[in-house]
């Protein structure tokens, strides 16, 4: 038989190991030379400039709405890409009705599609689908792009899937966000969905 005391060993034992796993399953962070940028919700890692100004000029949203035929911004300032996608992460928030403090979401921009899959293949150790050009990946609570495929739907919908998982106490299966990521792929843009608070 056991006693009391040993019986107390075991348990913060093992529960010392289950900690080890949990945050050692956790998949490893691309790697590479990243410089980041810091918005109010997310760290952007980008490993070449011109891949932060893609974005930039990809992602048409910011606080004033859709800048699709404002050409008199810099598209690739790092003020107006932190407004842009800020304003698209608050966007997401409001459509969802999941508005609270989250810890920062990571994006991650790869240069090209072999450096995308290459990273989503070690994250999820499956191949993507032929199409997919961004991913939430859980684990490692961040969004993987690749600039030059992606627009501002499909970045908020990948935003959509960070939300719902940091909002929720219990994480919601990929299939369920999905869901959600669909309807604020559809809501994106529509005037008469939720504005604000």
């Amino acid at each position: 038989m056991f006693s009391f005391t040993a019986y107390k060993k075991l348990t913060v034992l093992g529960t010392f190991i289950g900690v080890l796993i949990f945050y050692g399953a956790a998949a490893a962070a691309p790697q590479g030379d990243w410089r980041t940028l810091e918005t109010k919700y997310m760290v952007v890692y980008y490993q070449n400039p011109d891949d932060l100004r893609l974005l930039g000029s990809r992602v048409k949203y910011d606080t004033g709405g859709w800048t699709l035929f404002n050409r008199s911004i810099s598209w690739g300032s790092s003020d107006n890409i932190t407004k842009k996608v800020d304003s698209l992460f608050d966007r997401v928030q409001i459509l969802l009705d999941m508005k609270k403090r989250t810890p920062k979401i990571v994006l991650y921009l790869f240069p090209d599609d072999v450096q995308f899959r290459i990273a989503y293949e070690n994250a999820l150790n499956e191949r993507p689908s032929g199409g997919v050009n961004a991913r939430y990946i859980p684990q490692d609570k961040a969004v993987y792009a690749v600039p030059s495929e992606i627009d501002e739907a499909s970045l908020a919908r990948e935003m959509a899937h960070a939300v719902a998982n940091h909002y929720l106490i219990i994480k919601p299966s990929r299939k369920a966000t999905d869901i959600l990521a669909k309807y604020v792929g559809k809501h994106l843009m529509d005037p008469n969905a939720p504005q604000t608070y």
